[in-house]
């Protein structure tokens, strides 16, 4: 995923599902959108979850990854890391 709000992440998909690279940022709750918040409760619980578990780590504002991490789908990835709802198919890049 390009630079995109401030935060970088890389991906490779694997058999096991798509994996976002250890060191990739994600933004911090201070940065979620409402839509985010009202809309993807499910994704927010995995986030606090993640950060509950240190694979998310506060840096600054935002989050780092401190592991490679499997998600299920391309969107669920692309959600945690930006903050709000994702097409990940489309925000992904290669």
């Amino acid at each position: 995923m390009p630079s995109t709000r401030g935060v970088a992440a890389t991906e490779k998909e694997s058999l096991a599902g798509f994996v976002v690279l250890a060191n990739s940022t994600a933004v911090g709750d201070s940065r979620l959108t409402p839509s985010f918040l009202a809309h993807c409760p499910s994704v927010k619980d995995l986030r606090d979850e993640l950060v509950r578990q240190q694979v998310l780590v506060a840096s600054g504002e935002d989050l780092v990854l401190t592991i490679d991490y499997t998600f299920g789908s391309p969107s669920t990835a692309a959600a945690v890391v930006k903050g709000h709802s994702s097409n990940g198919r489309v925000d992904w890049k290669t």
